[in-house]
């Protein structure tokens, strides 16, 4: 089921991430996020590399939406 699901789960992220790109274009704020990811896998601290994972996911998808309601656009979440 979940082989199946991935191109319409991939389509999704591809324009959540095109989305991103367009609101936040900030080169610094991007390598200091995956800076933050390699020196958590460096670390080898599982906890440190979950957070790492989270923020860089979870925590950025959440701070898009938050942004595009502020600026009233509509967003995957409105669906």
């Amino acid at each position: 089921v979940l082989l199946r699901l991935w191109p319409v789960i991939e389509a999704h992220i591809t324009v959540a991430l095109a989305q991103d790109q367009a609101i936040r274009s900030d080169p610094a704020r991007v390598i200091q996020q995956h800076h933050a990811l390699i020196e958590a896998l460096h670390s080898r601290d599982r906890s440190a590399i979950e957070k790492a994972f989270w923020q860089h996911t979870i925590g950025s998808a959440e701070e898009l939406i938050a942004i595009m309601d502020e600026r009233g656009q509509p967003s995957a979440a409105d669906s």
